[in-house]
C-alpha cells in the first residue's frame, strides 16, 4: 500500500491524467484543498474518495473521475492537492 500527497498546485486544466498499473489491486484518488491546519487539506465537496471511480487497469494515458465525471473546469485556476492511495498499483506519473 502506498500514497502520495502532492503540494498545493493551481489547475491549469480541464483533466487530470494517470499512468498506472494495478495488479490485482486498485488506485483511489481525492483532490482537496489546501487547509492551513492539516497538511492533507480538506476534501472537494463531490472529489473526494469516496466519489472516485476506482481505477483497476493498466493504462498509459487514464482520466481520473468522479461518479463519472472527469470535467474538472470549475476548478481550474483554484488551488488544490491531488491526493492518491495504491494497493498493489505503480503509479508511473500523472498530468494536471
Amino acid at each position: 500500500m502506498g500514497s502520495l500527497i502532492t503540494r498545493p498546485f493551481t489547475l491549469q486544466s480541464d483533466t487530470i491524467k494517470i499512468n498506472a498499473a494495478t495488479q490485482g489491486g486498485y488506485i483511489i484518488a481525492e483532490l482537496a484543498e489546501p487547509y492551513w491546519f492539516d497538511p492533507k487539506g480538506k476534501a472537494i465537496e463531490g472529489f473526494s474518495a469516496k466519489d472516485f471511480d476506482v481505477f483497476k487497469e493498466d493504462s498509459i494515458s487514464h482520466t481520473l473521475s468522479w461518479r463519472g465525471n472527469s470535467n474538472l473546469a470549475r476548478l481550474k485556476g483554484k488551488r488544490i492537492m491531488l491526493k492518491i492511495a495504491m494497493v498493489h498499483s505503480q503509479l508511473y506519473s500523472f498530468t494536471i
